[in-house]
């Protein structure tokens, strides 16, 4: 049996991608593996929870303050470069106190102070290249496994029923993705951050609910004849208009070429577009359901997770402000989309609507794509993340809040 040193040295002794593909695996196992346990343990929100878990333990928060040179080696990338940067700085510096030493003339200075700060700048865009070309694998990864949730998010069963006329499920997921979205992008916008890491952030935040819980799609029909066909195509209208504006994003990021990199969502959304009303087989839509949320959701949650420090990431107001987003503005948009949408009584719609904040895989799928072609940043990353892991906590509460309204409705019709 090997030693644990004689163990550290073979892993510290393998080819970067190798290691990084070794790595990954061990990442969405360990995630996985949590997730079912939380579950077994009858713990809401498992699946996002043991992906955030799995990512804060083997991410820089724990493992990188462990191993920091092998960790950025081999995870992060642009170790040689970063290396070259400090080197550079550290000389600048000296050179910069020598000059104020000896009392260089400002004029003389002046020009061998912008040539370093020019080579500085440099060397970071070199980091930033290095970095981003080691991430390849990182964002195939990613994207198969957004296209494989997305997938199996729309590849659902069409219940039979009523079906609701065309323009309520339009207006009530228009509305339930422009309230958050738009809130979030002013919030962060007022916050001091880039337009294009709004917009991402917005869409994240729009993103409707595709993996809605059998929970939440009986208190719809039980609130609604035909409510839960009218929230599932609610889902499919904000998610679209969240993959719109994600486009938008990344036009602005990337040019037009980068549209290539949101090939799973284009995917996904013509998929459900072709399909849409050929109801799949109920054991193919469970399967899907299964595999998306034991599987593909943690897989995902761990991704982004591994990219955050938490200590030097998390910023409170932005995590309060997009938890509420994710979950209550999401609620409130749908609320009034589906009031404007119809005339209804304000109870029962308060229950219909209750699906709307189900949407805690599909923001996390969008999160985490949107951070791996760098349209948010990990702040931002960490509370839609949270946000989305929120939403799933609150599943049985939802169902607690649905019973209510229902006695406060019998109450008010046996005394009317």
């Amino acid at each position: 049996m090997q030693s644990p040193r004689a163990l550290w040295f073979a892993l510290t002794s393998l080819e970067p991608r190798v290691a990084l593909t070794l790595f990954f695996l061990v990442l969405v196992t360990f995630a996985v593996t949590l997730s079912m346990l939380l579950r077994r343990l009858g713990a809401p929100g498992g699946a996002i929870l043991g992906g955030l878990i799995a990512g804060i333990i083997l991410g820089p928060t724990l493992a990188g303050r462990f191993a920091p040179a092998w960790y950025e080696r081999t995870v992060i990338g642009g170790f040689a470069e970063r290396e070259e940067l400090d080197r550079l700085t550290a000389t600048h510096g000296m050179n910069r106190a020598a000059r104020q030493h000896f009392g260089m003339p400002a004029e003389q200075a002046a020009p061998l102070d912008v040539n370093e700060r020019d080579l500085e700048m440099a060397q970071r865009e070199r980091v930033a290249a290095a970095r981003w070309e080691h991430q390849t694998a990182a964002r195939w990864f990613v994207a198969m496994v957004v296209g494989l949730l997305l997938l199996a998010a729309f590849a659902r069963e069409r219940p039979a029923g009523e079906r609701p006329d065309w323009y309520q499920p339009v207006v009530t997921g228009l509305w339930a993705a422009a309230l958050p979205g738009a809130i979030g992008l002013l919030f962060l916008r007022w916050w001091g951050l880039e337009g294009v890491m709004c917009l991402a952030a917005g869409s994240c935040l729009g993103a409707g609910a595709l993996l809605i819980p059998r929970s939440d799609l009986e208190i719809a029909d039980d609130a609604e004849p035909g409510g839960r066909r009218l929230m599932q195509s609610a889902a499919g209208v904000a998610f679209a208009a969240a993959a719109i504006v994600l486009g938008w994003a990344m036009v602005e990021h990337r040019g037009w070429s980068g549209l290539a990199g949101l090939w799973p969502v284009g995917l996904s959304v013509a998929a459900w577009v072709i399909g849409s009303g050929r109801p799949l087989p109920t054991t193919w839509a469970d399967r899907g359901r299964w595999a998306a949320e034991r599987l593909l959701t943690p897989a995902l949650a761990a991704m982004i997770a591994y990219r955050i420090e938490l200590f030097q990431h998390a910023s409170i107001w932005i995590i309060v402000v997009l938890v509420l987003l994710s979950g209550d503005g999401r609620w409130c948009g749908a609320f009034i989309g589906a009031m404007l949408a119809r005339a209804r009584r304000a109870l029962p719609t308060m229950r219909l609507v209750l699906a709307s904040m189900a949407a805690g895989p599909t923001q996390v799928a969008l999160t985490a794509l949107a951070l791996h072609l760098g349209l948010v940043r990990e702040p931002v990353a960490l509370g839609l993340l949270i946000g989305a892991m929120v939403m799933e906590l609150t599943t049985p509460l939802r169902a607690a809040m649905a019973s209510r309204a229902r006695e406060v409705e019998e109450d008010q019709d046996e005394s009317a």
